[in-house]
């Protein structure tokens, strides 16, 4: 179920295979966050079809966080699914 605050993989366009955070759910659009091209001020907006939920995490709060707070979480999620290999 993709919700706030979840990590998702997109499934389709360039950005295939790429993580980002669900900051808003609009519709059926939603507004991600990867920390780097997508930041906080510049969310990217994707239909919810071409998404696919990774990970729940229920402890961020956008209002205090950073980018780099943002990337170093998502590498981490990466690490983690790739089996460290990165």
């Amino acid at each position: 179920m993709i919700k706030t605050n979840c990590i998702v993989e997109s499934t389709k366009g360039r950005d295939i295979g790429k993580l980002y955070i669900v900051t808003k759910l609009e519709g059926n659009f939603a507004y991600l966050c990867d920390g780097k091209t997508k930041n906080l001020d510049n969310f990217k907006k994707k239909n919810i079809k071409h998404i696919k939920f990774i990970e729940n995490c229920e402890d961020l709060d956008f209002k205090s966080m950073q980018n780099c707070d943002i990337i170093y979480r998502l590498k981490s999620i990466k690490n983690n699914k790739m089996g460290g290999m990165l």
